[in-house]
């Protein structure tokens, strides 16, 4: 199991990223895609059963997202991903993109407290 992680300062809870898509747009606004051969904003979805992990969490803390965002996050989500597709080990392997809000928003003793919680709940459903 791959887990990443990205700061999200918008958010006010944790969020699952269910996709990662084939776009980034850069710091000087350029948009592209991240894998040429690939199909502009084609998706990569989460192969953890990530309703599962929030319905028995059974709180507000974590939510599903399907925007990983349009630069770095969802730049090494997908690639990621897509190594992982390109595998010959990909039955064995998942991959997770968590975003986490700013530490004034949610402290980081609650955050990793509910991180503790997705990963024990992830590795129960494998």
């Amino acid at each position: 199991m791959i887990v990443n992680f990205g700061v999200d300062e918008s958010l006010d809870c944790i969020c699952l990223e269910s996709s990662a898509k084939n776009f980034i747009c850069d710091y000087k606004g350029t948009n592209g895609t991240i894998i040429k051969e690939d199909k502009l904003n084609e998706l990569i979805c989460c192969k953890i059963d990530s309703k599962i992990i929030c319905q028995s969490l059974n709180n507000d803390l974590v939510k599903i997202s399907d925007d990983a965002g349009d630069y770095l996050c969802n730049y090494v989500y997908y690639l990621i991903s897509k190594m992982i597709s390109n595998s010959s080990n990909k039955k064995n392997v998942s991959n997770l993109f968590i975003h986490v809000p700013n530490i004034k928003t949610l402290s980081t003793e609650v955050c990793g407290e509910a991180i503790i919680k997705i990963i024990n709940e992830i590795s129960y459903s494998l």
